[in-house]
């Protein structure tokens, strides 16, 4: 699926009749004048706070083809910089996430902004998404279904910003973006590839909360991914 297919598709799920054509979609930006012309919808998703993605946010988007839209509270979408050279996909949202909409809080954003800045780098600089938008009730794991009908716009992001490399945290993220059921500490030290894009594994934030002495463990991940970033 193309960007501008992707991006119709996308528009057309949440009600949005384009005013114009979707050309050029890295580079357009929407002045007011433009904005004034998109119908009003109802509860309009703040774009600012989740980050940008060109003509139209992607995070924008009300994905209601499976299950977990009917029991999550928010649907959690990516944030950060749309050109990122780095993009972290998590596990799915964990209870907090899905109470305020929004990824990487807590304890788990503390240590994450650690990791970042043991490379040099701050969450302005990178992207960061759940392998789903929704978070499974009682903590269960997504189901394959439920991971497919979330993978077309896990794809058209990943597509959109275009990445050099990919972090995967956690199991569950790990092995549904790579299709595998090895466990994550066998997915680890290696690059994998997804849609062409280099893939590192690795071990989430809670993760060094819960086991701090494997510091070295994500500090040798990390080190890997800033040298290919390099």
């Amino acid at each position: 699926m193309s960007k501008t297919e992707f991006l119709t598709t996308y528009l057309r799920e949440i009600g949005v009749q384009t005013p114009v054509p979707l050309v050029h979609l890295d580079h357009y930006t929407a002045s007011k004048k433009d904005a004034a012309k998109l119908p009003k919808k109802k509860n309009p998703i703040d774009t600012n706070h989740y980050g940008n993605l060109g003509t139209m946010s992607l995070q924008a988007i009300k994905c209601q083809d499976c299950k977990l839209s009917e029991s999550r509270q928010h649907a959690v979408f990516g944030q950060g910089n749309a050109h990122a050279d780095l993009l972290f996909i998590t596990d799915p949202p964990n209870e907090n996430e899905d109470q305020q909409g929004k990824c990487m809080i807590g304890q788990d954003a503390s240590m994450f902004d650690a990791m970042l800045a043991a490379i040099s780098l701050q969450r302005q600089s990178i992207y960061t998404l759940s392998i789903v938008q929704c978070s499974p009730p009682n903590h269960r794991d997504p189901t394959s279904n439920e991971l497919f009908a979330c993978q077309q716009w896990l794809n058209g992001q990943v597509d959109m910003i275009s990445p050099k490399v990919i972090c995967v945290m956690g199991r569950i993220a790990a092995q549904a973006l790579l299709k595998s059921n090895m466990a994550l500490h066998d997915l680890r030290g290696q690059w994998h590839h997804y849609r062409g894009i280099a893939v590192r594994v690795s071990y989430p934030p809670i993760y060094l909360l819960r086991s701090p002495k494997n510091k070295s463990k994500i500090w040798q991940d990390l080190l890997a991914i800033q040298a290919h970033l390099a």
